[in-house]
């Protein structure tokens, strides 16, 4: 996937506008499916691209999270770890303003791969079960722009339609987050510079 968003923000489009953002996020699954492991933190990295001087854009982005918890059943103690990897790719509007301040909203499609391992912490077993959906995205957000040098902002994002079967159980993976990002400086800015 790297490779993929390399080559994207390289792609030559006149009077272009690109940004990569670090993103940390607050992420929450439904408590329904994955309590208490339904709370996690996340973290990942984003590119996005205005098409020549309009209002829309394209945006990649790759996000990690997980969460851990020890648990007891009155018999054994259990060490539960579940991690998520996510792609997703869509397309953005950012309305042009003369402020510092920018909206963005953003729609398009996700992919997310779970991993479940339960560790039993008396004998050392170990099981793991993994599985993967994919869904649709919206999210809309507020970056402060400090110049041409660096972005800060936050923005909700709401995962949904995903749908998992594991040892025949149903559910899904949907979410919603509340995160931060920040940008470095965009190919534009420092060609500008």
């Amino acid at each position: 996937m790297l490779p993929i968003l390399v080559c994207a923000a390289l792609m030559p489009q006149s009077s272009g506008d690109t940004a990569f953002d670090i993103m940390f996020g607050s992420r929450a699954y439904g408590a329904d499916d994955w309590a208490p492991l339904e709370d996690q933190w996340s973290y990942g990295l984003r590119i996005s691209r205005r098409i020549s001087s309009s209002d829309f854009g394209w945006e990649l982005g790759l996000s990690l999270s997980s969460a851990s918890e020890v648990l007891s059943d009155g018999v054994g103690v259990y060490d539960f770890e579940l991690e998520f990897v996510e792609l997703s790719g869509g397309l953005r509007w950012m309305p042009q303003l003369e402020s510092p301040l920018q909206p963005y909203f953003a729609t398009g499609v996700n992919w997310q791969d779970l991993e479940l391992t339960v560790t039993d912490l008396f004998t050392g077993e170990q099981g793991t079960a993994g599985e993967s959906s994919t869904g649709l995205y919206a999210s809309a957000g507020l970056a402060l722009s400090t110049g041409n040098i660096w972005r800060f902002g936050v923005d909700y994002r709401r995962v949904f339609g995903t749908n998992i079967e594991t040892n025949g159980v149903e559910g899904d993976v949907d979410y919603g987050q509340f995160g931060a990002n920040f940008s470095a400086p965009s190919l534009d800015s420092v060609s500008e510079f």
